[in-house]
This record gives structure tokens, sequence and C-alpha cells, in this order.
């Protein structure tokens, strides 16, 4: 599959994320902002010209790389397990709320921790939840490239911004993501290649450079 039919039929834009899903390491992060928050508080108590701020604002990107980061150091046999437990906790918390059905929320899930789910090489994981994890990742992938061409104005240009972020995913992603998303080292080396031509100067271009 070319890269443009790759990128034009697959489907991390911004995720809401809650503190209850999140690692520990993503936890920590939101601790020290509250415990900055809280130390700003005090001194604006004391200090009439300190910061009246009460409050700090964590992104959900923030949240997410450092789950991320947590995620892709553990041992992926360690990592799925935990994704069980995660997601038998919320199927115990749809239960107590009288909801039916067990449908996951994956939303706040790391790449890789998605990848655990899709790849099933545990066999933990139920068909239904196998679906909804390599649904998930096509939803990720699509809302990805809309932000990144929308951004950079569609068109060529557009699919050329999204290739450059398609190679900076690549680096950073798991092996486990990249399987589970289909991705390859001809994935990433089709995407530089779409770069690199579409920064490179035509003939035409440097025709008129010459002649000004």
């Amino acid at each position: 599959m070319t890269l443009l039919s790759q990128l034009t039929t697959s489907t991390q834009s911004s995720q809401t994320y809650n503190s209850s899903g999140l690692s520990a390491a993503a936890q920590k992060v939101l601790a020290t902002a509250k415990a900055t928050a809280a130390q700003s508080t005090s001194t604006s108590a004391t200090t009439p010209a300190a910061s009246t701020q009460s409050d700090v604002s964590i992104s959900a990107e923030a949240l997410a790389a450092a789950q991320a980061k947590d995620d892709n150091a553990k041992d992926f046999a360690t990592l799925s397990s935990e994704v069980r437990a995660t997601l038998n906790s919320q199927y115990a918390a749809q239960k107590t709320a009288g909801k039916t059905g067990t449908t996951p929320d994956l939303s706040s899930l790391s790449g890789r921790a998605v990848a655990a789910i899709a790849l099933n090489r545990s066999g933990a994981f139920s068909r239904s939840e196998v679906m909804a994890a390599k649904a998930e990742l096509r939803t990720r992938t699509q809302e990805e490239f809309a932000k990144s061409t929308m951004a950079s104005g569609g068109g060529t240009a557009g699919i050329a911004a999204y290739s450059s972020q398609m190679v900076s995913l690549f680096d950073d992603m798991s092996d486990e993501e990249r399987e589970a998303r289909g991705w390859s080292d001809s994935t990433r080396a089709n995407a530089s290649a779409f770069v690199q031509k579409s920064t490179t100067p035509s003939l035409w271009e440097k025709l008129n450079s010459s002649d000004s």
C-alpha cells in the first residue's frame, strides 16, 4: 500500500484524560502541578505582590506523553495485564452505574496500551475488545491526519506536513503500536521521501530563481 493510500484510507488528536485511568508517571505530573498550585496559593496569601493563580492546568497532551513514556518502558506482558485490569474496572463501574453492556473506553490509554488489546498476544481480550482497539487506532490516525493537513491548508502541503509528523510519530512509537497500526520501515521511508520531494525545488522554480 502506498503512502498516499495509507494517508487517505487510514483513520492522537487531543484526548480527554482523567486521573483515575492514568499511570504512575502521569499521576506524578498531575501531583506536581497540584503542589505547584498549592504553593502559589500559599505565597499569594502572604505576599501581596505574588501571583494570585490558584490552579495549574495540565494539558491532555502532557498527560498523554507521561502515560506513553511510562507504558513504553514496561514489559509488554505486564502492560497487557494492567490493561486487562483497567478494562475490568471500567466494566465494574458501568455495572454499578446500572449500564448494560461492556463497551471499553480506550480514549485515555496510551498507543502501546491500545496495541496490547489489538494484538492480543496474551489472549486475555475478547474479539469485541480487539475490534474496538483496532478502531481506536484507526480513529487516532484519522484525527492526526486531519489535524495536521487542516493546519497546513490541505493539499500537497497538508500531506507533506502529515508525512513529516508521521516520521516523528514512528520514531517515538513502540514496536507494538507500529505493528498494530500496520506501519513498517517502508511506511517511514515513504513518508520521509514524500516530505523531501515536496520541499525540493522543481526545475521550473530553480529557473525562475536564477532569472530574478
